[in-house]
């Protein structure tokens, strides 16, 4: 009879951290995704940075276009590797580097004291 009571039990912990990885795993995929979304986002604002280096190159002269496609295609290179990795780790530091790479294309555009570039 005790026999017969121990096998639910010992289901039920063998169970219990299963549950608790997959709930965890299912968060870190949720994050993970998020970052994928917001380096995107980051990505379509260096490229608004570049319309706007090429219409300030009419007023002054100065070519920054081509910089910011060097930064877009790195930019765009890395948020691709982070969306096929399956690293929370690899997603973090590609995450950081979008974000890096976004606030240098707009210092380029608007200046290195831009308060915007944040």
């Amino acid at each position: 009879m005790k026999k017969i009571m121990l096998k639910p039990l010992l289901i039920f912990c063998l169970l219990t951290p299963m549950s608790v990885m997959a709930e965890e795993s299912l968060e870190d995929t949720r994050i993970m995704a998020a970052q994928v979304r917001q380096m995107t986002e980051m990505v379509h604002e260096i490229a608004n940075l570049q319309d706007q280096a090429d219409i300030a190159y009419e007023q002054d002269g100065i070519e920054r276009v081509g910089q910011l496609g060097k930064i877009i295609v790195e930019a765009e290179m890395l948020r691709e590797s982070a969306d096929l990795s399956e690293s929370s780790d690899e997603v973090n530091e590609a995450w950081l580097e979008v974000s890096n790479l976004r606030i240098l294309a707009c210092k380029i555009v608007k200046g290195e004291n831009a308060a915007e570039c944040k």
